[in-house]
């Protein structure tokens, strides 16, 4: 199971992390709570929406799905980067 950071303008899956990973999102930005700490400066909870207990999809990338809390789809605006190669 995973742990999933959606936009909340178009639920664009943006982060996917395991369940386990603690997020800490804030009004102004989101620490990710790894052995390696980070923050993510432009998601905040005013823009964001985290998702638990999430299984991928087969062929998962972010930015090619979208999930609206029950339901995937795919983001018909995804362009695969690997095309042409």
């Amino acid at each position: 199971m995973s742990k999933i950071l959606t936009r909340n303008e178009d639920n664009i899956v943006i982060y996917a992390f395991a369940d386990s990973t603690n997020l800490d999102i804030r009004s102004d930005k989101i620490i990710v709570n790894e052995a390696i700490p980070y923050i993510i400066a432009d998601r905040n909870s005013s823009n964001t929406t985290e998702h638990v207990s999430v299984t991928l999809p087969d062929g998962y990338v972010v930015w090619k799905h979208t999930y609206n809390g029950s339901a995937w789809s795919n983001n018909p605006d995804w362009v695969d980067p690997n095309e042409g190669e």
